[in-house]
Protein backbone atom coordinates (compact mmCIF):
# COMPACT_ATOMS: atom_id res chain seq x y z
CA UNK A 1 0.00 0.00 0.00
CA UNK A 2 1.22 3.32 -1.24
CA UNK A 3 1.80 5.82 2.02
CA UNK A 4 0.18 9.46 0.79
CA UNK A 5 0.99 12.77 2.35
CA UNK A 6 -0.96 15.87 1.93
CA UNK A 7 0.45 18.78 2.84
CA UNK A 8 -1.73 22.04 2.50
CA UNK A 9 -0.66 25.30 2.33
CA UNK A 10 -2.05 28.81 3.83
CA UNK A 11 -4.05 31.11 1.94
CA UNK A 12 -6.93 32.58 4.33
CA UNK A 13 -10.14 32.32 2.49
CA UNK A 14 -8.58 30.56 -0.53
CA UNK A 15 -8.72 27.29 2.21
CA UNK A 16 -11.86 26.02 0.44
CA UNK A 17 -9.93 25.06 -2.52
CA UNK A 18 -8.10 22.52 0.10
CA UNK A 19 -11.46 20.56 0.12
CA UNK A 20 -11.99 20.80 -4.03
CA UNK A 21 -8.84 18.64 -3.38
CA UNK A 22 -9.82 16.30 -1.11
CA UNK A 23 -13.29 15.93 -3.21
CA UNK A 24 -10.73 14.63 -6.07
CA UNK A 25 -8.51 12.26 -3.86
CA UNK A 26 -11.54 10.87 -2.56
CA UNK A 27 -13.19 10.04 -5.88
CA UNK A 28 -10.06 8.29 -6.98
CA UNK A 29 -10.01 6.47 -4.05
CA UNK A 30 -6.48 8.13 -2.65
CA UNK A 31 -6.74 8.60 0.72
CA UNK A 32 -4.04 10.08 2.85
CA UNK A 33 -2.44 8.55 5.63
CA UNK A 34 -0.48 11.25 6.94
CA UNK A 35 -1.57 15.47 6.51
CA UNK A 36 0.29 18.82 7.24
CA UNK A 37 -1.49 22.47 7.26
CA UNK A 38 -0.41 25.77 7.87
CA UNK A 39 -2.90 28.63 8.61
CA UNK A 40 -6.27 27.86 6.12
CA UNK A 41 -4.08 24.16 5.38
CA UNK A 42 -4.04 23.31 9.31
CA UNK A 43 -7.70 24.30 9.60
CA UNK A 44 -9.15 21.91 6.76
CA UNK A 45 -6.19 19.01 7.27
CA UNK A 46 -7.35 18.90 11.22
CA UNK A 47 -10.51 18.22 10.21
CA UNK A 48 -10.04 16.47 7.77
CA UNK A 49 -7.79 14.10 10.11
CA UNK A 50 -10.39 13.85 12.06
CA UNK A 51 -12.63 12.09 9.73
CA UNK A 52 -14.74 14.19 8.46
CA UNK A 53 -15.08 13.87 4.36
CA UNK A 54 -14.80 16.28 1.51
CA UNK A 55 -18.39 16.64 1.25
CA UNK A 56 -18.72 17.14 5.03
CA UNK A 57 -16.46 19.88 4.92
CA UNK A 58 -17.95 21.50 2.22
CA UNK A 59 -20.94 21.88 4.12
CA UNK A 60 -19.31 23.46 7.15
CA UNK A 61 -17.74 25.96 4.75
CA UNK A 62 -20.93 26.62 3.30
CA UNK A 63 -22.93 26.66 6.26
CA UNK A 64 -21.18 28.01 9.14
CA UNK A 65 -18.64 30.52 7.03
CA UNK A 66 -15.94 29.22 9.21
CA UNK A 67 -13.49 31.30 7.25
CA UNK A 68 -15.56 34.40 8.33
CA UNK A 69 -12.67 35.20 11.07
CA UNK A 70 -11.08 36.74 8.21
CA UNK A 71 -13.14 39.61 7.04
CA UNK A 72 -10.76 42.70 7.37
CA UNK A 73 -10.59 45.64 9.54
CA UNK A 74 -9.85 45.93 12.94
CA UNK A 75 -11.59 46.81 15.94
CA UNK A 76 -11.00 49.99 17.55
CA UNK A 77 -9.47 48.50 20.55
CA UNK A 78 -7.07 46.70 18.53
CA UNK A 79 -6.18 42.80 17.32
CA UNK A 80 -9.43 40.29 16.36
CA UNK A 81 -9.22 37.30 18.93
CA UNK A 82 -10.32 33.72 17.59
CA UNK A 83 -13.06 32.61 19.71
CA UNK A 84 -15.33 32.49 16.73
CA UNK A 85 -12.47 30.00 15.05
CA UNK A 86 -12.15 28.09 18.59
CA UNK A 87 -16.13 27.63 18.93
CA UNK A 88 -15.91 25.99 15.20
CA UNK A 89 -13.53 23.42 16.00
CA UNK A 90 -14.83 22.67 19.59
CA UNK A 91 -17.87 21.79 17.60
CA UNK A 92 -15.90 19.33 15.52
CA UNK A 93 -13.17 18.32 17.36
CA UNK A 94 -14.59 16.32 20.45
CA UNK A 95 -11.60 15.28 21.72
CA UNK A 96 -8.82 18.29 22.03
CA UNK A 97 -6.10 15.91 21.35
CA UNK A 98 -3.53 15.03 18.11
CA UNK A 99 -3.81 11.12 19.21
CA UNK A 100 -7.33 11.77 18.80
CA UNK A 101 -7.52 12.02 15.07
CA UNK A 102 -8.09 9.09 12.23
CA UNK A 103 -4.61 9.82 10.83
CA UNK A 104 -1.71 11.75 11.86
CA UNK A 105 -1.54 15.60 11.53
CA UNK A 106 1.48 18.33 11.65
CA UNK A 107 0.11 21.56 12.52
CA UNK A 108 3.05 24.54 11.97
CA UNK A 109 2.98 27.49 13.89
CA UNK A 110 5.61 30.34 14.46
CA UNK A 111 6.73 30.83 17.83
CA UNK A 112 7.56 34.70 17.84
CA UNK A 113 9.14 34.97 21.04
CA UNK A 114 12.14 32.65 20.42
CA UNK A 115 11.55 33.59 16.30
CA UNK A 116 11.27 29.57 15.21
CA UNK A 117 9.13 27.52 13.98
CA UNK A 118 7.55 24.90 15.74
CA UNK A 119 5.73 21.74 14.57
CA UNK A 120 2.94 20.43 16.51
CA UNK A 121 1.35 16.71 16.20
CA UNK A 122 0.76 15.59 20.14
CA UNK A 123 -1.27 16.79 23.03
CA UNK A 124 -3.76 19.63 22.30
CA UNK A 125 -4.38 20.56 19.11
CA UNK A 126 -7.43 23.54 19.10
CA UNK A 127 -4.83 26.19 20.02
CA UNK A 128 -1.89 25.39 17.82
CA UNK A 129 -4.58 25.11 14.67
CA UNK A 130 -5.68 28.67 16.06
CA UNK A 131 -1.79 29.54 16.20
CA UNK A 132 -1.52 28.28 13.20
CA UNK A 133 -4.61 30.75 11.27
CA UNK A 134 -3.47 33.77 13.59
CA UNK A 135 -2.41 35.96 10.48
CA UNK A 136 0.46 38.32 11.60
CA UNK A 137 -1.15 42.56 12.33
CA UNK A 138 -4.76 40.93 12.06
CA UNK A 139 -5.00 38.57 15.12
CA UNK A 140 -4.04 38.24 18.72
CA UNK A 141 -1.16 35.71 19.12
CA UNK A 142 -1.92 32.21 20.62
CA UNK A 143 -0.06 31.88 23.96
CA UNK A 144 0.89 28.50 24.52
CA UNK A 145 3.51 26.51 26.99
CA UNK A 146 4.24 30.46 28.34
CA UNK A 147 4.98 31.65 24.66
CA UNK A 148 3.57 33.90 22.04
CA UNK A 149 2.72 31.79 18.62
CA UNK A 150 1.14 33.37 15.16
CA UNK A 151 0.59 32.20 11.51
CA UNK A 152 3.40 29.15 10.39
CA UNK A 153 2.80 30.60 6.90
CA UNK A 154 6.02 33.56 8.38
CA UNK A 155 8.28 30.71 8.25
CA UNK A 156 6.90 27.56 6.37
CA UNK A 157 3.71 28.50 4.36
CA UNK A 158 3.76 24.97 2.19
CA UNK A 159 4.66 22.28 5.52
CA UNK A 160 6.07 19.66 2.76
CA UNK A 161 9.41 18.58 4.63
CA UNK A 162 7.03 18.05 7.52
CA UNK A 163 5.93 15.11 5.59
CA UNK A 164 8.71 14.20 3.31
CA UNK A 165 10.49 11.45 5.20
CA UNK A 166 7.02 10.18 6.18
CA UNK A 167 5.37 8.63 3.47
CA UNK A 168 6.04 7.47 0.02
CA UNK A 169 4.56 9.72 -2.38
CA UNK A 170 4.02 13.73 -1.07
CA UNK A 171 1.12 15.96 -2.43
CA UNK A 172 1.68 19.38 -1.79
CA UNK A 173 -1.30 22.08 -2.40
CA UNK A 174 -0.18 25.65 -2.78
CA UNK A 175 -2.82 28.14 -2.84
CA UNK A 176 -0.23 31.17 -3.11
CA UNK A 177 1.09 30.77 -6.30
CA UNK A 178 3.13 34.67 -7.93
CA UNK A 179 1.48 35.45 -11.51
CA UNK A 180 2.36 38.91 -12.79
CA UNK A 181 1.02 42.26 -12.00
CA UNK A 182 -0.03 45.19 -13.83
CA UNK A 183 1.04 48.44 -12.79
CA UNK A 184 -2.83 49.42 -11.93
CA UNK A 185 -2.57 46.45 -9.21
CA UNK A 186 0.22 48.02 -7.34
CA UNK A 187 -1.04 51.42 -7.33
CA UNK A 188 -0.90 51.70 -3.26
CA UNK A 189 1.49 51.24 -0.13
CA UNK A 190 -0.50 48.56 0.86
CA UNK A 191 -1.16 46.78 -2.46
CA UNK A 192 2.80 47.09 -2.46
CA UNK A 193 3.43 45.54 1.28
CA UNK A 194 0.86 42.59 0.14
CA UNK A 195 3.29 41.98 -2.96
CA UNK A 196 6.12 42.34 -0.98
CA UNK A 197 4.88 39.42 1.36
CA UNK A 198 3.20 37.17 -1.34
CA UNK A 199 6.81 37.20 -3.01
CA UNK A 200 8.94 36.54 0.16
CA UNK A 201 6.21 33.63 0.83
CA UNK A 202 7.20 32.26 -2.25
CA UNK A 203 10.47 32.52 -2.36
CA UNK A 204 10.83 30.13 1.08
CA UNK A 205 7.89 28.45 -0.45
CA UNK A 206 10.04 27.05 -3.81
CA UNK A 207 11.74 24.70 -1.59
CA UNK A 208 9.16 23.31 -0.07
CA UNK A 209 7.40 22.61 -3.63
CA UNK A 210 10.36 20.71 -4.54
CA UNK A 211 10.14 18.47 -2.37
CA UNK A 212 6.53 17.20 -3.48
CA UNK A 213 6.10 14.21 -6.12
CA UNK A 214 2.69 15.95 -7.26
CA UNK A 215 1.81 20.10 -6.69
CA UNK A 216 -1.29 21.43 -7.06
CA UNK A 217 -1.39 24.44 -7.47
CA UNK A 218 -3.88 27.30 -9.75
CA UNK A 219 -2.15 30.19 -11.04
CA UNK A 220 -5.89 31.69 -11.29
CA UNK A 221 -6.61 31.43 -7.97
CA UNK A 222 -4.40 34.98 -7.82
CA UNK A 223 -6.81 36.92 -8.80
CA UNK A 224 -9.31 35.98 -5.44
CA UNK A 225 -8.55 37.78 -2.42
CA UNK A 226 -7.67 35.89 0.70
CA UNK A 227 -10.26 37.67 2.16
CA UNK A 228 -13.16 37.32 -0.47
CA UNK A 229 -15.68 35.23 1.56
CA UNK A 230 -18.17 34.95 -1.34
CA UNK A 231 -15.74 32.77 -3.86
CA UNK A 232 -16.39 29.39 -1.83
CA UNK A 233 -17.89 27.59 -4.50
CA UNK A 234 -15.83 28.88 -7.11
CA UNK A 235 -12.60 27.99 -5.16
CA UNK A 236 -13.62 24.69 -4.48
CA UNK A 237 -14.67 23.77 -7.91
CA UNK A 238 -11.35 25.21 -8.66
CA UNK A 239 -9.62 22.68 -6.59
CA UNK A 240 -11.61 19.95 -7.39
CA UNK A 241 -10.78 19.96 -11.83
CA UNK A 242 -7.19 20.59 -11.13
CA UNK A 243 -6.58 17.74 -8.26
CA UNK A 244 -8.31 15.81 -10.94
CA UNK A 245 -6.56 16.45 -13.58
CA UNK A 246 -3.25 16.40 -11.71
CA UNK A 247 -3.99 12.85 -10.24
CA UNK A 248 -4.97 11.39 -13.90
CA UNK A 249 -1.43 12.57 -15.32
CA UNK A 250 0.82 11.36 -11.89
CA UNK A 251 0.95 7.80 -12.06
CA UNK A 252 -0.97 7.31 -9.47
CA UNK A 253 -4.07 5.58 -10.83
CA UNK A 254 -1.64 3.12 -12.50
Amino acid sequence: MLNIGLALSGGGARGIYHIGVLKALEEHALRPTVVSGTSAGALVATLYAHGLPADELKKIAASTRWFNFLKPGLPSRGLIGMEYMEQVLRQYLPEDRFEALQIPCYVTATNVSCGILRIFNTGEIIRPTLASASVPMLFKPIKIDGELYLDGGIIMNLPAQVLRDRCDFLIGVNLTPVVALADADLNSGLKILTRVLELSIDNVSQSQKQLCHLLIESPEIARISKFDLKEHEQLYQMGYLKATSAIRNSGLLA
